[in-house]
């Protein structure tokens, strides 16, 4: 049985996983959020999303189909969806303004944060933080399931409200809500509402 394990061993496992990959998925498993979010949140790390470039390569849509539903431009990939096409960065840019000033923190570092979270010392700020990068993701994605599925529009304001209710929705269901915190004081400094 050994023997026939290690030979067929090397056929059946993929191609190797990066240290920076096992390092981001294993903290996606730490958001406070629903696990269907997660779920997302870890097939995001991998790679292992639906997008018009995988479904093209599987034959399932032709070329022509495989423009970017946001801005129709590029070719839609992954990194462009979530933080490179020019519909979805004013998503990136107003969140992480809303997250307010941190000074060893960028936009860069905010769109693939959980590559670098351990750059984010405080514990609480990396909590919250982590859960509002999974909400953006998430939101944008079901606006992009939208699009393609159910002839949706893409609205700015509706996926900001949404990813601001979430992120607090899933963080009050886990996590110690500082004192003197309310929706309201989340609404203007997020950093502040959790211990």
């Amino acid at each position: 049985m050994s023997s026939c394990y290690h030979r067929f061993f090397s056929k059946l496992s993929g191609p190797p996983i990066f240290a920076c990959v096992v390092k981001a998925a294993a903290f996606i498993w730490k958001i406070q959020a629903p696990s269907k979010s997660i779920f997302f949140g870890w097939r995001l790390i991998h790679d292992r999303l639906a997008t018009k470039d995988h479904l093209y390569k599987k034959g399932i849509l032709d070329i022509s189909e495989s423009n970017c539903v946001f801005c129709s431009e590029e070719e839609e990939r992954l990194a462009p969806l979530l933080g490179g096409c020019l519909a979805v960065k004013p998503i990136w840019l107003k969140v992480f303004d809303w997250l307010g000033c941190i000074s060893y923190f960028s936009l860069v570092d905010f769109i693939i944060f959980p590559y670098i979270s351990d750059k984010v010392h405080s514990t609480a700020k990396r909590k919250i933080i982590g859960a509002i990068w999974l909400a953006t993701c998430w939101h944008i994605w079901l606006i992009w399931n939208a699009i393609n599925f159910k002839d949706g529009k893409f609205s700015f304001l509706d996926c900001m409200s949404k990813i601001i209710f979430s992120s607090w929705k899933w963080l009050c269901s886990s996590s110690k809500i500082a004192k003197n915190c309310n929706f309201h004081v989340w609404h203007i400094s997020p950093l502040t509402c959790f211990e």
